[in-house]
């Protein structure tokens, strides 16, 4: 981002992932000329803010005394729409004029989230980081230098032992509208995203729907859908769980290979053949961890001139995944079985 044009950012909501991920980095970005925190609990904005040194005020509408150029809402899906409509409307204008919204995932769960965004006129991102990652990239770059008519499936698989009803009773993963969903959109959308940046454009049909359900939230989640890319079908089969550890995983079927990386950004893409496997090291380019990635996904908004502008974390790149996750919920023929 030019001097003119240097980033004033508001961010709202003060939560784990703004203070251990997002400020350590953003406070570190010469391009951010000043942050300034709000959060429901102006304790806690004040008390992030006195950490490191930020500005923090106690609601929304003081934005207007501000010269804040730039949003980032890192609270729930469920409060996004409220505190869009509580930013008074000369902070939306320098939005437009010179800045960026930013929003933690998922941002797009239905057709309307889409075009309230689109309707806005401003440039939107999405915390979608994976998609920085050196194994994301890999297995785009395969995909893209091999015919697409050669993939017989892809398994998204992802798990780990962390009941809803074992959190605690204020956190928003208890709370369907909140949240959004459950484990499929919590966890899901970062691997289903990785999945809309390395194919090409895809439509998708899906076949096959198992919730297990504790209260109103997915807990364990199974799908089977066929894509279709470039007049390709591929048969997908995603599996996402809070009732047990599962080794996280994208994997690509071919005829007589595959092609496999974890969901962590430092695991190698590996390729196992009937009698052999090979190893890829990774490609320095991107990132090799998740603070790497993180720096990546804000240069992208923060510079106009970014490390892999080839790399959209913006809306209209990732609506795709969050459009497959609404239909998965709203699919008419699921499974459902309650703990």
């Amino acid at each position: 981002m030019s001097q003119k044009n240097s980033c004033r950012l508001a961010i709202i909501g003060a939560g784990d992932i703004v203070k251990t991920i997002h400020l350590p980095i953003l406070t570190n970005i010469a391009s951010i000329e000043s942050i300034t925190l709000i959060d429901k609990s102006f304790q806690q904005a004040q008390k992030l803010s006195a950490l490191y040194k930020l500005t923090s005020l106690e609601n929304i509408s003081q934005l207007s005394e501000t010269q804040v150029n730039s949003i980032a809402i890192c609270t729930p899906y469920g409060t996004r729409e409220s505190i869009i409509k509580e930013i008074p409307r000369d902070v939306w204008d320098r939005v437009r004029e010179s800045g960026f919204l930013f929003l933690e995932k998922p941002a797009i769960l239905n057709q309307s989230d889409y075009i309230r965004y689109q309707k806005m006129g401003i440039r939107v991102g999405v915390g979608f980081m994976r998609r920085y990652y050196s194994n994301t990239n890999q297995l785009k770059a395969w995909i893209n230098q091999h015919p697409l008519s050669q993939i017989k499936k892809i398994t998204l698989r992802e798990g780990y032992k962390s009941m809803a009803s074992g959190l605690s009773e204020v956190n928003y993963r208890l709370d369907a509208k909140l949240s959004g969903g459950g484990v499929l959109a919590e966890t899901g959308c970062h691997s289903i995203d990785q999945l809309v940046h390395i194919l090409p454009d895809f439509t998708y049909q899906i076949t096959d729907v198992d919730f297990i359900m504790d209260n109103e939230m997915d807990v364990d989640t199974q799908i089977n859908a066929t894509l279709k890319a470039e007049n390709v079908s591929i048969q997908l089969s995603c599996h996402y769980t809070r009732l047990n550890a599962m080794e996280p995983i994208i994997q690509i079927d071919y005829d007589d290979y595959s092609i496999s990386c974890s969901v962590s950004a430092m695991n190698p893409v590996v390729i196992h053949g009937r009698s052999h496997r090979f190893i890829l090291q990774p490609d320095n380019r991107f990132a090799l961890n998740a603070n790497q990635a993180f720096f990546l996904e804000w240069n992208s908004l923060l510079d106009d001139a970014p490390l892999h502008p080839e790399i959209s974390i913006r809306i209209e790149n990732t609506s795709l995944g969050g459009l497959f996750i609404g239909d998965v919920y709203k699919y008419t023929n699921k499974k459902v079985k309650s703990l």
